[in-house]
């Protein structure tokens, strides 16, 4: 996959923060309104352009003629490009990067302004007119994990619900302190300091794809996020996952939920998400929710049980929260969650009807055992994965009659040596003290990467 790096215009490739003031001081005027010097507009700025002449006391039926305004005045100057930038874009190419625009711009004005400057062969993808840079984003990365660069805490936002790697620039529309608080992952101050950024030899590798640990515990809580190019899926929400989630400002952002059977410390805070998700009025956009076909109904029960009839939304709490589908438990049968990230689910061997998971990236394989007792379909989820989430509930030999279905750490170790996974990551313990002795034991049939899933832990899933 090749990586994306896509830009804002205005404030960010295009050093305008002049030429926007001046603009927005012009069209105020007309409204009777005093004008902003340089340091008054950066400190006032903010997108959408409505909220920002909200604020500038605007009346709501001129908001749109204001902006019609402001656009034509800056038109009437010819753009300056922010040092270094063309430089950067070439070098960028040259190193394998796509370049992109993603901008609220119009189509005409940018056109013009990249006319202007001879850009036009330096930028592989433009999108003007965007209304949620969030969406576009994330169709980038279909095709590559994106890198955003932008002046504002809306660009930050919008790059951070779309999985893409937040670069704040500066010396935009937005002071430096603003910029910190939006939570970026770097801070750059001319285009020289990102040229050194993207020249780590690790760049593209510590932002490709991860996968992180929530909870791991058997009979405990199990939660696992997959941070895919086009967005999050959450695999398994045991207890406190999403207060987890909730402190880590990532619920609006999970795209897809997927339950790998129907036990407590695997799905009970399923229906504290959907409370989080429609209280007091519908919160986020409905993700998908996969489950075994006995796992929905029980979640049937649970919203008979937990409904609220004075509150709509909460009349069926997990059926109004989510887009629910079952999954197959064929093996064939993929379920595109994401672009570019289909689910392949298989028949665990466990107490109750369990899913064991393997999801397909572009580059990458993750498999989940789920539940289960020693089983060719779990084999099957994990031949050749990048990495294998296999259970280990018992710490040494299994019981002489496991009724319910579940792996010692030898026994996890030889499904991952049959699979031919990259990297065990051995989950579901019943004791993570005892974590040494457990990777003993699977290190006795594995020799590859091994790594005991605690939370917090979290791995590249690049090859």
């Amino acid at each position: 996959m090749k990586p994306v790096l896509a830009f804002d215009w205005h404030g960010t490739l295009v050093a305008d923060v002049h030429r926007a003031a001046g603009a927005t001081a012009a069209v105020l005027a007309k409204h009777g309104h005093a004008g902003l010097d340089i340091a008054s507009f950066r400190a006032a700025f903010r997108l959408p352009l409505a909220d920002f002449f909200t604020d500038m006391a605007v009346p709501p039926e001129l908001i749109d003629e204001t902006i019609e305004l402001r656009n034509a005045e800056m038109a009437r100057s010819a753009p300056v490009p922010s040092p270094g930038a063309a430089q950067l874009l070439r070098q960028a190419r040259s190193a394998g990067w796509r370049t992109a625009v993603v901008t609220a711009a119009g189509a005409r004005s940018l056109d013009r302004d990249l006319q202007y400057l001879g850009w036009t062969s330096l930028i592989d993808t433009i999108h003007s007119d965007v209304a949620d840079k969030s969406v576009t984003l994330r169709e980038l990365a279909e095709t590559g994990p994106v890198t955003y660069v932008g002046d504002t805490e809306y660009d930050i936002a919008a790059a951070t619900r779309a999985c893409a790697t937040a670069i704040a620039y500066t010396a935009g529309y937005r002071p430096a302190s603003a910029l910190l608080c939006a939570g970026p992952a770097a801070t750059i101050d001319d285009f020289d300091a990102l040229a050194t950024l993207l020249a780590a030899p690790d760049y593209v590798k510590r932002h490709a794809p991860q996968l992180s640990v929530l909870f791991s515990t058997a009979g405990r809580s199990s939660g696992y996020l997959l941070h895919a190019p086009s967005g999050l899926v959450l695999i398994d929400c045991g207890p406190g996952v999403v207060s987890a989630l909730d402190r880590a400002g990532q619920l609006p952002d999970i795209r897809a939920v997927v339950i790998t059977h129907a036990h407590a410390d695997h799905s009970l805070d399923v229906t504290a998400f959907a409370y989080a998700a429609q209280y007091p009025t519908p919160q986020y956009s409905r993700p998908t929710l996969l489950a075994p076909a006995h796992t929905l109904d029980l979640f049937d029960e649970l919203d008979r049980l937990y409904r609220v009839p004075s509150i709509e939304s909460l009349t069926s709490p997990i059926a109004h929260a989510f887009e629910a589908k079952a999954l197959p438990m064929d093996g064939t049968t993929g379920i595109a969650l994401l672009p570019g990230v289909p689910v392949f689910s298989y028949p665990a061997r466990h107490a109750v009807p369990s899913a064991a998971l393997r999801f397909q990236l572009p580059d990458a394989a993750v498999a989940f055992s789920s539940d289960t007792g020693p089983t060719d379909a779990v084999v099957a989820a994990a031949t050749d994965s990048t990495v294998f989430v296999c259970e280990a509930t018992y710490p040494d030999k299994p019981p002489a009659r496991d009724e319910q279905g579940h792996l010692s750490a030898g026994q996890a170790g030889r499904l991952a040596e049959r699979a031919g996974a990259e990297t065990l990551l051995l989950a579901h313990m019943t004791n993570p003290a005892n974590s040494l002795a457990t990777i003993e034991q699977a290190r006795r049939f594995y020799d590859n990467s091994l790594a005991v899933a605690t939370t917090g832990t979290t791995l590249s899933l690049s090859t």
